[in-house]
């Protein structure tokens, strides 16, 4: 029997034969060309790399998901819906919070100027608000699933003892406001001697004046002057001391011997207004002549208040022809 020659066997294929033959063999080179990549692991990895284990991508979904803090300070007119859209967060976001009471009362104290403090991520997701609700406390309002949570930072004041002291050159505002005390502190002042010195009338250039009183601090800066606890006033050559003390409850300035600044009769019942018409003859303002003018009158802004100098009994309180609104003593 003559030995099997492949070579003749396909010469002797017909077309369908031929056909087969080249679909098998395809099929072959297709299998032949898988298996390596099937058995090695790292070539499959080096494919999918681009997609799954990109740095660039793995830092963009961190970002995405990373909350980070962003600061807007109030303007003109704005109002709180239009800060959340202008950071792009949801209407829907704003009446979770508002739906907690003590968050709505607190974004009520919001005003022009005010910095507000957003922590949000890159899915425009709110954690955190911050604001400052006063200059002493600081609101924090945090979103968690749905729920609000409020804690108020109350700041700490440091209360420390400062003084002053000053020459009159000008005027007790003036001088004060350059010793480095501020309108209430001259104001206490005032009303301090105010049953010695008609601060209109009696100051004179070389007057004098010292001052020991409570000085507030806010975080190292400070903050609010507070009340006098010393002063001195020298007028006219005349030194005038005064020491806070309580007294049955009340407070109360006495001299260095211990008897109480406080008279029967104020020097003046008005604070730093100007005398416009002495006691005595003058010239009517309306009449134009000569007349006898029995009071003193002082010149100051509407609404400034006047005290009584002494304790009496009302007689009138109401309207008097010729003096307007008045109230007689």
């Amino acid at each position: 029997m003559p030995a099997f020659n492949p070579i003749n066997a396909m010469r002797r294929w017909n077309t369908a034969q031929w056909q087969t033959f080249a679909l098998r063999a395809a099929i072959g080179l297709c299998v032949a060309s898988l298996v390596p990549a099937l058995q090695g692991p790292h070539n499959l990895a080096v494919m999918a790399q681009p997609l799954v284990h990109s740095p660039s991508f793995a830092r963009k979904a961190r970002d995405l998901g990373t909350f980070r803090w962003s600061s807007v300070t109030v303007e003109k007119g704005q109002t709180v819906s239009e800060i959340f859209e202008r950071l792009g967060l949801s209407s829907k976001t704003l009446h979770q919070l508002l739906t907690n009471e003590a968050a709505k009362q607190s974004f009520r104290k919001i005003r022009d100027g005010d910095l507000i403090d957003f922590e949000i991520n890159g899915y425009d997701q709110l954690r955190t608000v911050r604001f400052d609700k006063s200059d002493l406390e600081q609101v924090t309002l945090t979103l968690n699933n749905g729920e609000v949570s409020e804690q108020i930072l109350t700041r700490q004041l440091e209360k420390r003892l400062q003084v002053a002291s000053g020459d009159i050159s000008s005027s007790l505002y003036a001088d004060g406001k350059r010793a480095g005390i501020d309108a209430s502190v001259v104001n206490q002042v005032a009303n301090v001697f105010k049953y010695d010195i008609d601060f209109v009338e009696d100051l004179r250039k070389g007057d004098s004046f010292q001052v020991v009183f409570e000085q507030t601090f806010l975080e190292g800066k400070p903050y609010r002057q507070g009340h006098i606890l010393a002063a001195s006033f020298t007028n006219r050559g005349k030194k005038l001391s005064a020491y806070r003390y309580n007294h049955d409850g009340r407070e109360e300035y006495f001299d260095a011997d211990g008897r109480p600044l406080r008279k029967v009769l104020l020097r003046i019942p008005i604070e730093f207004a100007r005398l416009s018409s002495t006691f005595g003859m003058r010239k009517h303002p309306v009449l134009g002549r000569m007349r006898a003018h029995k009071g003193v009158d002082y010149a100051a802004r509407t609404g400034t208040p006047i005290m009584a100098a002494g304790d009496g009994r009302i007689e009138l309180a109401g309207w008097k022809n010729g003096y307007g609104k008045t109230v007689i003593i």
